[in-house]
């Protein structure tokens, strides 16, 4: 599975009919923050909020770290991937066709009863309290599908790159 063809949290601009249903999707469930980088603050305007984020991107592209990708699966089967900058990051650095298995990841799965972690690679750092912060952080991604966020307008990672890509 490519990373572009998977489903993000996000969207770069509010001037299309389809990010302000997705905008609007996002706040119905408690969720403000599906405008790319206003978790920050507030910004001036879009060019400056963009403009600082991919900075950011662009940092992580040339970083010798690499961070793994949180992928949510829901209990819909639904499949969101949780750190939006650093698959972007791998994008740049490897292309529009890397794949998820090219980079370090888990998945936090919430078919079961339990959320189950399967750690790919090592990706997931060994101690309780990481583990439990991916579990809560999924598990709001979880908690707003379970609402009906993104049943029917939906934003993958290839949109926003799109969106991005006259940053890059």
């Amino acid at each position: 599975m490519k990373l572009l063809d998977l489903e993000t949290k996000h969207v770069a601009y509010d001037s299309t009919q389809k990010n302000k249903d997705i905008i609007k999707q996002g706040k119905d469930v408690g969720y403000d923050y599906v405008l790319f980088g206003t978790h920050r603050g507030k910004w001036k305007d879009d060019n400056e909020r963009l403009s600082f984020e991919v900075e950011r991107i662009k940092s992580m592209t040339y970083s010798t770290e690499s961070r793994p990708i949180k992928v949510v699966i829901g209990s819909s089967g639904k499949i969101f991937i949780d750190n939006t900058h650093w698959a972007l990051a791998y994008v740049l650095r490897y292309g529009k066709d890397v794949k998820l298995n090219q980079v370090p990841f888990y998945i936090v799965d919430f078919r079961q009863n339990i959320p189950q972690i399967i750690d790919i690679k090592n990706s997931v750092i060994k101690n309780d309290v990481d583990i439990t912060r991916a579990v809560n952080s999924a598990g709001k991604i979880e908690q707003r599908v379970q609402k009906g966020w993104r049943k029917n307008n939906t934003s993958s990672l290839a949109y926003l790159h799109d969106e991005l890509t006259t940053w890059y």
